[in-house]
């Protein structure tokens, strides 16, 4: 009989195989035991014991994540790790939390760090922190580098006061960045470039055509230019440039004579927009998208204008999953258009979209469930779509049995459109406000006050018998909860609970063939592999 040890041709493979496993399930004490073990447990641990590290922390030193986290923390002024070689994923953070060190020798240090990860695959950015020297260095040392994520520019609270409430930057976020030589990488396969500013456009620009021309196998690319704004309100042509940021960059890439990219994932960040289909296309070939987003959609005077065909059927035709963060008449006129002339491509399709708060009335994506007089296509049937029923509705006009009303409306168009379509379920269930109703906080409201929502979508996951994957927002986040959704859909096999916003508790659903369920609570490692998380902004 053969036993699991006889598969491997020794201990160490079978001790690595531990390892890898434990790693990627989140399982640390057992990283910690194995590394103690013996030499050649140690041997075996360490290449996962140091896979993943994170850079200067607000609250912590110089750590390793998630092994060393807060007991661990490298010695500098000893002399580096000697494990450090190990390293395939880092993220560097703003503030090193090292006020002993200066300037110039925090930047010494992650010299001296960088150089010494030869292995290093994956470097995220968080911050203002990277200077040319050490960019220049990542270029140099890290050959295997595959993965880039840089974000240097505001937040979104920045992003809101400047695109919808039109109020000028804050001085102290119009800070001069340091220009990257971006085009010393080459052979990337992910690039994320969020709220890069790019002032200075004659630089920037032509930069960020070398990098993708030096990685023509790049699948996944999110790209969002941040402009620095002066002060005053009428630099109307420092804003124009912004808009159209993304259709200079095709067009110059284009002129070099590169082949488009065949990107499967394309994220538009920060107010970045395609105004032409042509000059997308010399940038991408359409025909390898798989998941497109695109944010802050509702900004522009004239959202209309964004060349939203260029996620049709026609230019884009493999298509399965579109996502906005704001859900406006633009982004609704183009589905049902795209629904009337090829309905397959809507049935394979995946729809993730928040509703627009400063429209009257709000959208929301439950019109798609509804039939229309000026939509014939309507009602739509989908493979996944997230559903806002919380009461906030931005004019805090809505009463809670009104909102209640609504979602088991709401909720009975969806049952009635997709019984047998829908395989993924993005819900934000109505809640209560956590104050009683003499205005004062009551801590035992908001979970007392979710079990109407879980009673509300039992019934709902019964008479969806293909639904997979299911999120939901504003329930009791526990496991019980999870187990009683789970036995309600017959098909379920991952399930996140939220008490709030974001996602936070994931479960597998694994099922007996007596009926019964177990469920595997997951790491959000592996929750990142699910379709429903990963394309679905909310989470």
């Amino acid at each position: 009989m053969t036993t699991a040890v006889a598969r491997f041709a020794g201990l160490l493979e079978l001790v690595s195989f531990v390892a890898h496993h434990a790693f990627f399930s989140g399982d640390v004490p057992t990283l910690e035991a194995m590394s103690l073990v013996s030499k050649t447990f140690y041997a075996a641990a360490t290449p996962y014991v140091y896979r993943e590290v994170r850079i200067g922390q607000p609250e912590t030193m110089l750590v390793f994540w998630p092994l060393m986290k807060n007991r661990k923390i490298l010695r500098m002024k000893r002399g580096l790790n000697a494990n450090i070689n190990h390293v395939k994923e880092v993220v560097l953070y703003h503030n090193l939390g090292l006020p002993g060190l200066s300037g110039e020798e925090q930047h010494e240090l992650l010299h001296q760090l960088l150089s010494q990860m030869p292995r290093l695959e994956h470097f995220e950015h968080i911050g203002r922190l990277l200077t040319p020297d050490l960019f220049r260095t990542l270029g140099r040392s890290c050959p295997r580098l595959t993965s880039l994520a840089l974000s240097m520019g505001a937040d979104g609270r920045n992003f809101y006061n400047l695109y919808i409430r039109r109020r000028p930057l804050a001085p102290w976020t119009r800070i001069m960045h340091p220009k990257l030589e971006l085009g010393c990488l080459s052979g990337l396969r992910e690039l994320t470039l969020a709220c890069i500013p790019i002032d200075d456009y004659d630089w920037w620009l032509p930069q960020l055509v070398q990098l993708l021309k030096n990685s023509p196998r790049l699948t996944k690319l999110a790209l969002g230019f941040y402009p620095v704004r002066p002060g005053d309100e009428e630099d109307d042509a420092a804003m124009h440039a912004h808009y159209y940021a993304l259709d200079r960059l095709c067009d110059l890439y284009g002129r070099t004579g590169a082949s488009p990219l065949r990107l499967s994932s394309l994220h538009l960040l920060g107010g970045t927009y395609p105004f032409s289909v042509n000059s997308l296309k010399k940038l991408a070939d359409l025909t390898h998208l798989h998941d497109v987003y695109i944010s802050i959609l509702g900004a522009i005077e004239s959202p209309d204008t964004v060349a939203l065909i260029a996620f049709a059927p026609p230019h884009a035709p493999n298509l399965r999953f579109f996502a906005v963060d704001l859900y406006i008449e633009a982004v609704h006129q183009h589905l049902c258009t795209t629904s009337e002339s090829d309905p397959s491509f809507v049935r394979n399709l995946g729809i993730f979209a928040q509703r627009m708060y400063i429209e009257e009335p709000p959208l929301y994506t439950t019109s798609l469930l509804q039939p229309s007089p000026d939509h014939p296509s309507l009602p739509l049937q989908l493979k996944m779509l997230n559903l806002e029923l919380s009461q906030n509705d931005g004019t805090g006009r809505k009463d809670e049995l009104q909102c209640s009303l609504e979602a088991e409306q709401a909720l009975e168009d969806l049952v009635s459109t997709n019984p047998d379509s829908l395989e993924g379920l993005d819900v934000s269930m109505p809640y209560r406000s956590i104050f009683d109703p003499d205005g004062f906080y009551d801590p035992n409201r908001p979970e007392a006050d979710m079990e109407p929502s879980v009673r509300l979508l039992e019934p709902v996951l019964r008479r969806l018998p293909n639904l997979t994957q299911l999120s939901v927002r504003s329930v009791p986040c526990d496991e019980a909860t999870a187990e009683r959704l789970a036995l309600a859909g017959s098909c379920l096999r991952y399930i996140g609970l939220a008490s709030q916003y974001k996602l936070d508790h994931f479960w597998r659903v694994w099922r007996r063939d007596d009926g019964g369920i177990r469920l595997e609570q997951i790491q959000h490692r592996d929750a990142a592999c699910v379709d429903l998380w990963r394309y679905s902004h909310l989470s």
